[in-house]
């Protein structure tokens, strides 16, 4: 018979460490999207106002 111990070990590898690995993955996916998305703003806003030419009364070609 099989040592209990290790029928275990075996049966926590093979089903909760693949969950836990596709878990984390996702997680780590969504949070690069969400720091994606956080970074593309700013940039735009920060460089909004080098657009404008004084003098005119708004942006260039408008």
């Amino acid at each position: 018979m099989v040592d209990p111990l290790i029928l275990g070990v075996a049966l926590f590898g093979l089903t909760i460490l693949p969950f836990g690995t596709y878990l984390l993955l996702e997680w780590s996916k969504s949070d690069a999207n969400r720091s994606d998305g956080r970074a593309v703003p700013s940039s735009t806003t920060q460089n909004a106002p080098s657009r404008t030419i004084p003098g005119s009364n708004g942006r260039d070609g408008d």
